[in-house]
């Protein structure tokens, strides 16, 4: 008992400096709040594109924070084959394909993903176009 009553304050000093520590260090790694926005103003840039060429949305979602951004999209699928023209779109657009035979892109630290036949609404089919942003897809796409 003598011992545990010398070691804790030690103990909980120790604990708390390993939390600080683990705190500031993912802190110094997540984006900030300025790189964030620029990287959404981006995606939805690129995203224009594609639904200027290809898809009607009805759902979009976006936003910026410290840390990262997420630009979410619903769109019809109109009896559509769209992930060719998503492909062709996001290459021009100097997107690089993760892997062969996905629908997953990088493009300098974001993530984009095409989620074909997520589901119906009001009796049409619809697809997801995700694009992200945070210290995890940074690693990804380098």
């Amino acid at each position: 008992r003598k011992i545990w009553s010398y070691c804790a304050p030690y103990l909980y000093m120790l604990l708390i400096l390993a939390w600080a520590y683990a705190f500031f260090s993912s802190m110094a790694q997540a984006p900030s709040m300025y790189e964030s926005e620029k990287k959404l103003l981006m995606m939805k840039s690129d995203m224009d594109v594609l639904k200027e060429q290809a898809i009607r949305t009805y759902t979009e979602i976006e936003k910026a924070k410290f840390g990262g951004a997420t630009l979410f999209v619903n769109f019809y699928n109109e009896g559509r084959d769209f992930s060719k023209k998503y492909e062709d779109i996001l290459l021009l657009k100097n997107w690089k394909k993760v892997h062969e035979s996905s629908n997953k892109f990088c493009k300098d630290g974001v993530l984009t993903e095409l989620i074909e036949n997520a589901g119906v609404s009001d009796g049409y089919l619809y697809s997801h176009i995700v694009m992200e942003f945070d210290s995890s897809t940074i690693k990804r796409c380098s």
